[in-house]
């Protein structure tokens, strides 16, 4: 006797499955994609169809398309899944996919698993949880992934989405023709969750490592490399771009917003750079030998680029919609609020802009050199460390102190120096604090009283100083000559202590009444080059590190009136008799040190495509960083500047600039004081 039938399965299927749609849920991974990257992602306590589908066998017949809409397999298995999807013909019902990696530490996936599921299945979503290095080999991007000892990622997850299916999907011919995923169908979304590099605080030189990300990559190609351009006619097409990441470093943010502006056809921009609501990432902060404020300092800077990118996208009519989605940022001491960045989660419209200005203008420096340190959207401003270089003579090896004062880096900060001593009025100058501190060695002339009292007297001004006038300026100048590296290291420290003595002295009044300071240290590389002499050049280079992230810091916490100048006298670029040949650093008058600096940097010899630092008027010459005291040092500098001649021409051109928009900018430099 047959079991009796139930009124509900007596209904037509199209009204069954107009019932079932009520119970049918999202993935859980919409609404946990913030998280940090884990299996939890594609764990659902919602299980109302799956019992549903085990009641009998009518209603697993109706509920398997719903069921397998969503869709969840391992990489490993996926053959066997894509075969149960063929055996109960699902494909057309398939509409999301999550596939997940092997974690272990030789994983035997297949990186271009996609190629065989979209050859049968076109998803309107895929998501992929995934080791980095496999997400950058699904997309066809090579990462570095050396640094990951010191951040522990073991999981990242990306999405990519398409609003609508195409009226017939692309042949298997371009699917197996195409280098990566992002390229295999014309996605218009891409979220990506990089996890937390919180592990990498731990060690101090943190700022040195790469997260192990896509965007590394991707961010650091320059326009015209051909891997670039393939990379555009895919992101070119996106309109939507998510970005998460739990305290990433600055400069890598830069990184991710460089890639941002491939994306020419992008309406909306959101970004996590704070942990999630329920995410105990800030308890590892007390574990740890991180200090505190370093991941905040990063997130505030980091949050500061993201606002200049938003501005830059909006002025170009491109960006409609932005979001700013912030974890528990209230009460934990950032210093965020202040900032009025990302005070709480928003959702803005980008308003309409007035015309663009006029296009002749916008790569004159002469301006900005002009506005120095008086606006928020000068290349010369408070809150970063800006960085003076030359290019190394090609005539010749050596350079008198004559040649440095003449055309080279000392000679722009003199005259920015002065013009800061000018336009300071005494009235806002505390006595007991100096406008300005110097650090320099005592054999570099041009930041000598002498030499500064005399661009005193020949800066243009109205009315001109007199020669009391000076002197009396001069007087909030303190100078700090160094001998050696570890000297320097104390001034840095020392200069410190009067920052913050003053700021505690002053209060928070004090804070908001402080006079624009600026510090200027000169030939620190010089003075690494006696450390690498001593020992090698990674010991030289981690030294170096430890002061430019003393300098970082400063720059950041008193970023509202603290401009830090870097003042670089052995140049850039290979020094004359220095070429990529063997034996070319060990010629004559090179010296033990510097024999054994070239021997050993042999890999860390890089070329220009890899730095992403480039002079437009000396790209075909020469490499800007060829070693790794050079590289290093460019690393700790905000928005470095090049000086060089050109024909008869002295030039100056930003060269880097990542924490505005005046890469490009250039003026010829008169021989002003």
């Amino acid at each position: 006797m047959s079991a009796e039938t139930s009124p509900f399965e007596s209904l037509p299927n199209e009204l069954i499955d107009q019932i079932l749609s009520n119970l049918a849920t999202d993935p859980p991974s919409f609404s946990r994609f913030d998280q940090p990257p884990g299996v939890r992602i594609v764990k659902s306590a919602a299980r109302d169809l799956k019992n549903l589908s085990r009641t009998s066998s009518h209603f697993l017949e109706v509920t398997r398309p719903r069921l397998f809409a969503h869709a969840c397999f391992d990489i490993s298995e996926g053959e066997s899944f894509l075969q149960f999807i063929l055996k109960w013909d699902l494909c057309r019902n398939v509409t999301s996919l999550l596939a997940r990696g092997n974690t272990c530490s030789d994983p035997q996936d297949d990186p271009s698993w996609w190629r065989r599921i979209l050859q049968h299945l076109d998803p309107m979503r895929i998501t992929l949880l995934a080791p980095p290095s496999f997400i950058g080999a699904t997309l066809g991007t090579e990462i570095m992934d050396g640094h990951n000892w010191a951040f522990q990622i073991s999981l990242q997850v990306l999405q990519l989405d398409r609003r609508e299916r195409q009226v017939a999907p692309p042949p298997v011919s371009h699917v197996e023709a195409c280098p990566g995923l992002l390229a295999a169908r014309e996605w218009s979304s891409l979220q990506f969750n990089e996890s937390s590099s919180l592990k990498a605080y731990n060690h101090y030189e943190y700022f040195l490592f790469q997260v192990p990300s896509v965007f590394n990559r991707w961010g650091s190609l320059s326009r015209t490399h051909p891997e670039s351009v393939s990379l555009s006619l895919s992101l070119n097409k996106l309109t939507a771009f998510h970005y998460t990441a739990v305290f990433p470093f600055y400069n890598h943010v830069k990184l991710v917003l460089d890639t941002v502006t491939l994306m020419t056809s992008l309406r909306s921009l959101s970004v996590r750079l704070a942990p999630c609501l329920n995410d105990k990432a800030t308890e590892l902060e007390q574990r740890g030998s991180m200090d505190p404020s370093d991941p905040w300092m990063e997130l505030a800077t980091g949050y500061t680029l993201v606002a200049h990118a938003v501005r830059d996208l909006g002025n170009r009519a491109r960006l409609m919609v932005w979001e700013t989605l912030n974890g528990p940022m209230t009460d934990m001491g950032t210093g965020l609020e202040e900032r009025n960045v990302i005070g709480h989660t928003t959702t803005s419209m980008v308003s309409e802009q007035p015309d663009a200005p006029d296009q002749s203008a916008i790569w004159n420096l002469r301006k900005d050199i002009e506005e120095a340190f008086e606006g928020p959207s000068s290349v010369f401003r408070c809150g970063r460390v800006i960085g003076f270089s030359k290019l190394k003579k090609r005539a010749r090896e050596d350079d008198d102190h004559d040649s440095i004062g003449q055309l080279t880096p000392p000679k722009l900060p003199r005259y920015l120096l002065a013009k800061h001593l000018r336009n300071t009025p005494p009235s806002q100058s505390p006595s007991t604090q100096p406008k300005a501190f110097i650090i320099h060695p005592p054999t570099l002339d041009p930041f000598s009283p002498k030499q500064l009292l005399a661009s005193l007297l020949a800066s243009p001004s109205t009315p001109p100083l007199s020669r009391i006038e000076a002197i009396a300026l001069l007087d909030h100048v303190q100078l700090l000559p160094v001998f050696d590296f570890r000297a320097a290291v104390q001034a840095i420290s020392q200069v410190s202590d009067a920052l913050q003595s003053a700021l505690v002295s002053g209060g928070e009044s004090g804070e908001r009444a402080r006079t624009r300071t600026l510090l200027l240290l000169a030939g620190l590389d010089t003075l690494t080059e006696g450390v690498i002499r001593a020992s090698n050049p990674v010991k030289g280079a981690a030294a170096l590190t430890a002061a430019l992230r003393t300098l970082t810091q400063l720059s950041r916490v008193h970023g509202s009136y603290l401009a830090v100048m870097l003042v670089n006298t052995g140049g850039l670029g290979s020094a004359p008799g220095l070429g990529p040949g063997p034996g070319a650093g060990a010629g004559a008058g090179a010296g033990a040190g510097a024999g054994r600096q070239h021997a050993s940097r042999g890999d860390f010899r890089a070329s220009m495509d890899d730095e992403g630092v480039y002079s437009m008027f000396h790209a075909a010459e020469t490499s800007l960083l060829p070693s790794l005291l050079m590289r290093t040092l460019d690393q700790g500098i905000d928005t470095h500047l090049l000086l060089s001649t050109v024909g008869s021409d002295h030039v100056v051109e930003v060269i880097k600039d990542r924490v505005g928009e005046g890469v490009g900018k250039w003026c010829i430099w008169d021989k002003n004081p």
